[in-house]
């Protein structure tokens, strides 16, 4: 979490956020980056360039997001 995430919290709130990611196992941290990253190039095709959500390059990367919130979901 940057700087710039910090949405107008209490300062001991986002100390307990930071505690609490650094806490998570770095699979976990890796599942939830890619999960992110995911979400964007998803995102950005469909809004800035213009694919269809049922467009197959749009579909392959929806199904790699289910398969990576299954396997956060174990955790």
């Amino acid at each position: 979490m940057n700087d710039y995430d910090t949405m107008g919290l209490d300062s001991n709130v986002l100390k307990n956020i930071k505690d609490a990611q650094a806490k998570r196992p770095k699979e976990l941290n890796d599942l939830i980056q890619k999960q992110g990253d995911l979400m964007e190039r998803k995102n950005t095709l469909i809004l800035d360039y213009g694919y269809e959500r049922d467009s197959e390059t749009v579909k392959e990367i929806t199904e790699e997001l289910r398969q990576v919130s299954e396997q956060i979901n174990k955790f």
